[in-house]
């Protein structure tokens, strides 16, 4: 309980060692004067409280819902990335042990005949291209979040550099790397913007 209670307040610490550096330092202290654990459990917990209100004043808190919205947006995505092209990959696959296989009928004709088309290699690598899409972008759902501009650079170049290429190989026109460059960027952009108005916002509340 003893290294529940220190985690807690080393937590607590660093959430408001920005704003009340003096604080940080002086909730760390006091702790090592509790000998009861339940007391240095129930101090730990109110450092947590009292750290996270102090810092999340209303520009901090719409800066958290802007980051976790776009997260959770972006987390979106890269699961749409993931699970799509399964449909078209287990269609196959359907038509390979079954040709006959008519999915939803006539409303998927279409749908049915484009898959059908193109051989079973075609959607295997469509789906692991798209699981690596994905997974990029839920790594860089989760960076965003942290607010990791740096390693959200990074993965967003790469997702950038893998959407450019696959036309190069013969997988697509531009269209969609060209829409994926640009929502990669305003993610880029978002990510240091809000970061500047975290700032900002740390820098005008900051005590000693």
């Amino acid at each position: 309980m003893k290294s529940l209670s220190q985690c807690l307040v080393d937590h607590a610490a660093r959430v408001i060692v920005p704003l009340r550096p003096t604080q940080a330092q002086a909730m760390t202290a006091e702790l090592k004067h509790i000998d009861d654990q339940r007391s240095a459990l129930g101090f730990a917990l109110g450092c947590v409280i009292a750290a996270y209100r102090q810092r999340l004043g209303l520009v901090a808190a719409l800066h958290l819902s802007a980051r976790l919205v776009t997260a959770l947006a972006a987390s979106g995505f890269g699961i749409v990335h993931i699970a799509l092209p399964w449909s078209n990959l287990d269609l196959k696959l359907k038509l390979v042990s079954n040709p006959d296989f008519a999915a939803c009928g006539t409303h998927c004709m279409g749908w049915i005949s484009t898959v059908n088309s193109l051989p079973l290699s075609h959607w295997f690598w469509q789906q692991i291209a798209m699981g690596v899409f994905g997974v990029l972008h839920l790594m860089a759902a989760f960076m965003f979040a942290r607010g990791d501009i740096s390693r959200l650079m990074v993965i967003s170049g790469l997702i950038a550099g893998l959407a450019v290429t696959l036309p190069m190989i013969g997988s697509g026109g531009m269209t969609f790397p060209t829409i994926y460059v640009m929502l990669i960027a305003m993610l880029i952009a978002m990510g240091f913007g809000l970061a500047k108005l975290q700032k900002w916002d740390l820098a005008r509340r900051r005590t000693t």
